[in-house]
């Protein structure tokens, strides 16, 4: 849900923006804007899920896409898929609610809270030869 977050307000915002500009290069742009402002991108997102105000609004359809979906069967088939549309549909709406809360934050990782794990070194062992030390 954070990522499609991250990518309709991309797309479908900045991009549709971006687009309007002479001498459109979108490489240039993002580049520009990462060496002048590195949280750029983070503002625009903050920015827009202060708007859409409600996490049914996060992105089109975030609610609506599985209800369609099944709308588009017919007689048993629909009868059939309607226990899973209706949980489907509930854990999209908390995950939804979910993702909401931590862009609300401010926060765009996976694991709120964590921070990211730094590479392991090899424990050196005495006696031990390597391929780069002969």
């Amino acid at each position: 849900m954070i990522n499609q977050t991250c990518l309709h307000v991309l797309l479908d915002q900045f991009l549709a923006t971006a687009r309007a500009r002479p001498g459109f290069d979108l490489a240039r742009i993002i580049r520009e804007l990462e060496a002048t402002d590195p949280a750029w991108f983070r503002r625009l997102v903050q920015v827009h899920v202060e708007r859409v105000g409600r996490f049914w609004r996060l992105f089109p359809d975030v609610c609506t896409f599985r209800y369609r979906r099944w709308a588009r069967l017919c007689g048993s088939r629909r009868l059939a898929h309607l226990p899973a549309m209706l949980v489907g549909s509930a854990v999209t709406g908390f995950a939804a609610w979910l993702a909401w809360r931590t862009l609300r934050r401010g926060e765009f990782g996976y694991w709120p809270g964590k921070t990211e794990p730094r590479p392991r070194q090899p424990a050196a062992r005495p006696g031990l030869r390597t391929a780069l030390s002969t």
